[in-house]
């Protein structure tokens, strides 16, 4: 994914700050209708439109419907505009992507934010996962569609044998296909030789990052053997 520019949309830095400045004014603009509007109510309390000036009249709805309204009509008038709005929207998703391809971010997250991280990346990436609740998970933390069993560790330190016998131990009992082992600070050689042959998969942070900066090309049907740090 490349980072989105300006040429890309045929708009110039001038044109951004032009649209910063609408902004600016649609926010006024809005307020002032939702002023007029409030009026009106009060004036005609039973004009047959009591339902409109109410939309626009009451906060905090009213301000966020005249904004939104405005905006609409705004990038119908001003092209341009609207092109400045779609290069921010890829810009901002270009960022939430990119973040995601670094160590730092990945280090930064607790237990939960690190389950539900990867279960937001399994998801984007092509695959059904669904969350399991933070308490009596039962030794699962995601659960794919095609009944995979994902287990998240976010310890600080590598994870040894006894956690992928854990796994193992879970996977015999909940008869899936195969389990997710995966952990942020990566696994000792003993858990690498737990695995070997056996339905488990290993990922690290590695592996995530390459999943993430590969995820517009991921295939559904199948995880490969995810990359491990030893």
């Amino acid at each position: 994914m490349n980072k989105p520019t300006l040429a890309d949309y045929g708009i110039t830095e001038g044109d951004v700050a032009k649209a910063q400045s609408a902004k600016k004014w649609l926010i006024v603009s809005a307020l002032g209708l939702m002023v007029l509007g409030f009026v009106f109510l009060t004036k005609y309390e039973k004009t047959p439109y009591i339902w409109l000036l109410l939309l626009i009249a009451i906060p905090p709805y009213g301000p966020i419907v005249c904004y939104y309204v405005l905006k609409y009509v705004w990038c119908l008038a001003w092209p341009v505009y609207r092109l400045v709005q779609a290069f921010k929207h890829a810009t901002d998703k270009y960022e939430k992507w990119w973040i995601r391809t670094q160590v730092s971010f990945w280090d930064s997250l607790t237990g939960r934010q690190f389950e539900r991280e990867v279960a937001n990346l399994l998801s984007r990436s092509g695959y059904s996962a669904q969350l399991t609740p933070a308490s009596d998970d039962k030794g699962v933390d995601i659960i794919l569609g095609n009944g995979t069993i994902v287990q998240c560790k976010a310890h600080k330190k590598r994870i040894g044998p006894a956690v992928a016998r854990e796994v193992y131990g879970t996977l015999r009992d909940h008869k899936p296909r195969t389990a997710i082992l995966v952990s942020k600070s990566g696994f000792t050689r003993g858990v690498i030789e737990f695995a070997r042959g056996k339905p488990i998969h290993l990922w690290d942070v590695k592996a995530l990052i390459e999943m993430q900066k590969n995820r517009l090309k991921a295939e559904k049907g199948g995880y490969g053997q995810a990359c491990i740090s030893e």
